[in-house]
This record gives structure tokens, C-alpha cells and sequence, in this order.
């Protein structure tokens, strides 16, 4: 048992840490309080606006798509900074 304490007590932990560690921890706990206070008015909307959750996983996933095709440039827009740079590059060239 001295041992185990005695490992524990050697492994320092910065406060850097201790500070990332409790600001997720407080976060997590914020958003579990908010979707508990919110569920009441989210069943109501959802019958007005006759939704189901299969609805918004549909939205969810639809959202991701959309960012995930953000992180790159459609082809047509590449292909136009690359035809720019080349114009760009036989400039200095003249």
C-alpha cells in the first residue's frame, strides 16, 4: 500500500492539467444539466413540429457531411488558384 501511495504521490500533475481537466469536467456537467432543463420544451416542440429523433440524427448526420465536405476545396476552385499561380509565376518570368 506504501508503495501504491508512494507512485501516486511521484507522478506531479500541473496545474495546467488539473485546470484543462476541471474546465472539461464543468462543461460536461453544464450540458448534462442543459439537455435535462431542456427536454420538457423539446418534447413539446417536437410534437408541434411532429419530429423524431430519427429526424435528428437525419439532421446530424446530413450536418457532418456538409463540414466534413468543407475541409477541402471543390476541384473547380483548386484548379482555379492553381491556374493563378501558374499565370502569376510566368509574369515574373516576362
Amino acid at each position: 500500500m506504501r508503495r501504491l501511495v508512494s507512485q501516486f504521490s511521484d507522478h506531479s500533475i500541473s496545474h495546467t492539467e488539473i485546470g484543462a481537466g476541471n474546465f472539461i469536467f464543468q462543461n460536461y456537467r453544464q450540458a448534462l444539466e442543459k439537455i435535462a432543463s431542456s427536454a420538457p420544451q423539446l418534447a413539446a416542440l417536437a410534437a408541434k413540429l411532429r419530429t423524431t429523433d430519427a429526424d435528428y440524427e437525419a439532421y446530424l448526420n446530413a450536418e457532418r457531411a456538409h463540414l466534413q465536405a468543407l475541409k477541402s476545396e471543390p476541384e473547380t476552385v483548386q484548379r482555379a488558384v492553381d491556374y493563378m499561380e501558374i499565370l502569376s509565376k510566368a509574369e515574373k518570368y516576362r
